[in-house]
Parts: structure tokens; sequence; C-alpha cells
């Protein structure tokens, strides 16, 4: 993984787009957790970029705060 690549464009596309983001906030992280261990499927190796772009937002919604990451 790239570690330039910065997961707060998308958590703040999420903040702004999602109604209710809180309410979901748990969903949303489990369905990226989800995408990210795709990774691990060796038939799915061409979906490698995004499930690294998963797995890093999904690590920001984990320590997002109340939208303090």
């Amino acid at each position: 993984m790239d570690n330039r690549i910065d997961a707060r464009p998308g958590l703040n596309w999420l903040l702004e787009e999602v109604s209710d983001y809180w309410d979901k906030h748990k969903l949303i992280v489990a369905l990226f957790l989800y995408l990210a261990g795709l990774a691990h499927i060796a038939h799915l190796s061409h979906w490698q970029k995004d499930t690294d772009a998963a797995q890093r937002l999904a690590g920001a919604l984990v320590n997002d705060h109340e939208g303090r990451l």
C-alpha cells in the first residue's frame, strides 16, 4: 500500500453525502471492512487497488470520532 494516499477525502465525502452518517457509522465501517477483506481472495487480485482504498477508508472510519479525524 502507498502510505501517501490520504483517506480523508473519502471520509469527508461520506460525512457530507450520507444522510444520518453517525446512525449508519457501524454499517459503513462493516461494508468497507468487507470490501477490504476481498484482497485475500486469489481470483479477485484485479481489485487490489480498490481493496487497498477500502482498507484505508475503513481505518479512517474506525478512528473517526464525531468528525475529528
